[in-house]
């Protein structure tokens, strides 16, 4: 979306070479910008006294007094900030885009050692980083901000915990922003973040969507929390052929299925259905759980599917 432009009210109030020449800028304008394109000290001075411009202290002006959008809003922020300061994280994926995502903060990162002053919004989250360039992982439009595979990066590192770290890798793929194997390559290339590893194992799920996690990190999970071990790749005969089941503990009719996020397709989802139906139909209680799920709360399932399992006769 393109930052706003001049509105009708600023357009038809009395000319002037300064306000004449400002028409071609963003309506949030630092002051070299404002210097470059022939407005005098003097000239933005008297438009601010008259309350035709807003000033943004010591950083530039608002080229009008009308309320605040939100690309207005994120410019305002950046241009108090300072000349390299750029959205990041979910606020770069945000300007390009990203729904369904809900963030209260704004985003935005400079360099280290950049010139910068520190935002007085309690809604501004401030990050100094040497691992981005504003010459190399930033872009000026429509916002200066991330290109969005360093957003996605930066949104999964700088996430107050790895599963909204992984929620925003899942839909910044999802919502076609961003390729898998692009934001991976990204990821690579930091060598040292708590969630580093178990993002990279998200990712691998993500990008492989239409499969479960490898059967035999199932069954490291299952052994860590102290499960028995299941029947694997137990074949069942179907009239659309063979089909092997995730894992099955026989002796108690119980069978769990891992689901890639790939399952959320509507043509996954009516297979998925259909096959609950036909395990139950043989006699065992079915039990589907994502690969992201296991990924990033495995106590918490297996605390549950313990009980379960009891439930069905199993003594630990």
């Amino acid at each position: 979306m393109p930052w706003r432009g001049r509105s009708s009210s600023y357009a038809g109030s009395p000319a002037s070479a300064a306000r004449t020449r400002a028409l071609s800028l963003p309506r949030v304008v630092p002051l070299d910008e404002l210097w470059a394109a022939g407005v005098t000290r003097a000239e933005r001075l008297g438009h601010v006294a008259a309350g035709r411009w807003r000033d943004v202290p010591g950083r530039g002006v608002v080229l009008d007094t009308g309320p605040v959008v939100v690309h207005d809003r994120w410019s305002l922020q950046l241009v108090q900030v300072g000349p390299s300061a750029r959205l990041g994280g979910v606020t770069a994926l945000q300007a390009v885009g990203l729904t369904g995502f809900v963030e209260l903060l704004t985003h935005i990162w400079v360099p280290k050692g950049a010139e910068k002053s520190r935002p007085t919004s309690p809604d501004v989250r401030l990050h100094e980083t040497r691992r981005w360039s504003v010459d190399r992982d930033a872009t000026m439009s429509p916002v200066p901000r991330s290109v969005p595979v360093v957003a996605t990066v930066q949104g999964a590192l700088w996430a107050r915990t790895l599963t909204q770290g992984a929620l925003v890798l899942a839909m910044a793929v999802q919502q076609r922003l961003v390729r898998a194997a692009d934001v991976r390559e990204r990821l690579e290339l930091v060598r040292r973040h708590p969630y580093r590893r178990s993002l990279l194992l998200v990712l691998g799920d993500i990008a492989d969507g239409s499969h479960s996690m490898p059967e035999l990190d199932f069954l490291r999970l299952c052994r860590a929390h102290g499960m028995p071990d299941p029947d694997r790749q137990v074949e069942r005969l179907r009239q659309d052929g063979r089909r092997y089941l995730d894992a099955r503990w026989g002796a108690y009719g119980l069978v769990v299925e891992v689901n890639g996020l790939g399952h959320e397709r509507l043509d996954r989802v009516v297979a998925d259905d259909i096959r609950m139906v036909a395990l139950r139909a043989d006699g065992d209680e079915a039990v589907q759980v994502t690969s992201m799920t296991l990924r990033l709360v495995p106590a918490a399932f297996f605390e549950a599917f313990t009980r379960l399992l009891r439930a069905r006769g199993w003594t630990p």
